[in-house]
């Protein structure tokens, strides 16, 4: 089970010697952040030493450390979990395109599930058929070929010190499993990437780079807007191809499907999906599936994408309705202590703003709101809030009732979701208009080369924009552009907190 087939066929590598410039070995105050940045809570490995342990560490425990770090990067003998991340990672971000979202810095899941939205939206808009396969691979991470890790660290020229630091710490693998109070043997693994390394999403990302690199996509492949063409999307190992033709978009998959093999990175059938987005729409019943190759893959109208729900619609209505379901099972599990009467209502209140909403507003940074939908989110938060606060006794009457909308706002005292929802797409707008040369800023700014067919488009993400900008005090800015207003980050900050308590129209 741990161990997979080494790849049949593997790359030929122009360049087989790692780069001898000096790598310096991680200083103490290198090491010292590093500790630092350790999270709390965390179950410790078999020595038992959890973070807070080294957290609270005096000087000579320091030097210690830094003495043994030194010692192993020197010699380039690993006797236990050490690593080089930190060294390699900004030599990796040199060589990762923009594509790659996933373990780097200043993005995140967000990034990608904005740009899809925004590419099916702007397709929908000017009529442009768009056609994208959703890409699975079996056990990514387990399945990658290790001689082919330090073949690629070579080949992009990494320093020879973090090549042989990062072949010795993938070199002779072994693992353990505990069942309760029981422990297995130890068992060597041979293939793939140390589960739960900070190092292994860096190589991962490298590896992959190197495999789109093989695949040579062309200018005419993807979706095109102004100036940049969209082809291939990646946050880990969750690829998304996209094009404007189906035979383009086939014949990508397909060099992408043999371009992996050679690393070992096999496809699952089952998980790999296709979809259609066009306002000519045909019988879904008539092209069930597509193939690439040996394989059939099913086509979908829907597809769970980075945890958000894509239609070949782009309607926000499905991701919404299960983002309210997800929240109600979150609810109902805290039923008993949001109903508790020896709970405080604050402690109840923060449980609901740490767990539930959270889970509730995933990706609403993307999201296209109408009415229909504010008024759904504010009524499942109604329900949440009376939960929390109870009936009022109504003397008059003589019974116990519900409580009012308004008697909720007044005790909650916070901003509704509807608000918070506001204020987080504000967020991410100015975040999206300041990210220069991104792809996110690219997406946002630019559309393709072609009109718009006649009627009445349909509610943009901008549009929301737009709307939530005035409400929350843009009028004031004479008529400017919100994206003229966003570049300038304090501003913007105060248009995003007046966002949080503007009143709904």
């Amino acid at each position: 089970l741990l161990n997979c087939e080494a790849p049949v066929d593997k790359f030929t590598y122009g360049h087989n010697e790692p780069n001898d410039d000096p790598c310096p070995p991680p200083s103490k105050e290198e090491i010292e952040q590093q500790i630092k940045r350790l999270k709390n809570l965390k179950s410790p490995g078999e020595d038992d030493l959890q973070g807070e342990i080294l957290k609270h560490a005096d000087s000579s425990m320091i030097e210690s450390i830094y003495l043994l770090i030194k010692e192993v990067w020197e010699t380039e003998i690993l006797p236990k979990d050490w690593g080089v991340t930190s060294k390699i990672k900004p030599l990796a971000e040199q060589v990762v395109g923009d594509y790659q979202c996933g373990f780097r810095q200043n993005r995140s899941t967000t990034d990608q599930i904005f740009i899809i939205r925004q590419l099916f939206q702007k397709s929908w808009e000017y009529n442009k058929e768009l056609h994208v396969i959703y890409v699975d691979f079996q056990k990514a991470y387990d399945s990658i070929d290790r001689t082919s890790i330090t073949e690629i660290l070579k080949h992009f020229h990494f320093p020879r010190k973090i090549v042989q630091l990062v072949e010795a710490s993938i070199r002779r693998t072994k693992v353990k499993v505990k069942v309760g109070n029981a422990t297995s043997r130890m068992v060597e693994v041979r293939t793939g990437l140390r589960q739960g390394d900070a190092l292994s999403p860096v190589l991962f990302n490298l590896v992959l780079e190197k495999v789109v690199r093989e695949i040579n996509i062309g200018r005419d492949e993807g979706v095109r807007m102004d100036r940049t063409c969209f082809s291939l999307l990646a946050y880990a190992d969750d690829i998304v191809l996209l094009g404007e033709d189906e035979q383009k978009v086939v014949g990508l998959c397909g060099r992408l499907i043999e371009s992996a093999k050679k690393v070992g990175l096999h496809l699952n059938i089952e998980k790999t999906q296709y979809m259609k987005v066009s306002r000519e729409l045909d019988n879904l019943q008539e092209t069930e599936t597509i193939t690439v190759g040996q394989y059939e893959f099913k086509r979908v109208e829907d597809f769970k994408y980075l945890g958000t729900i894509v239609t070949q619609k782009n309607e926000c209505q499905i991701e919404i309705q299960q983002r309210i379901k997800m929240g109600n099972k979150c609810f109902y599990a805290l039923g008993k202590l949001l109903s508790s009467g020896v709970m405080s209502k604050e402690v109840k209140t923060q449980l609901y703003l740490t767990i539930i909403r959270p889970i509730v507003m995933y990706g609403s940074q993307c999201w296209t709101l109408r009415k229909t939908e504010e008024e759904r989110l504010a009524v499942f938060e109604r329900k949440v809030l009376r939960k929390i606060y109870g009936p009022i006794y109504n003397q008059e009457l003589q019974g116990w009732r519900k409580k009012h909308n308004q008697e909720l706002t007044e005790l909650f005292n916070r901003p509704n979701i509807i608000n918070e929802i506001k204020r987080s797409k504000l967020e991410w707008a100015g975040h999206a208009v300041r990210k220069q040369d991104s792809i996110v800023q690219m997406v946002l700014q630019e559309n393709p080369k072609r009109k718009r067919p006649l009627g009445r488009p349909r509610l943009r993400w901008e549009d929301g924009i737009k709307k939530d900008f005035l409400s929350a005090g843009g009028a004031e800015y004479d008529h400017r552009d919100w994206k003229e207003v966003a570049e300038n980050r304090e501003e913007w900050e105060r248009i995003c907190s007046m966002a949080r308590w503007s009143q709904r129209p």
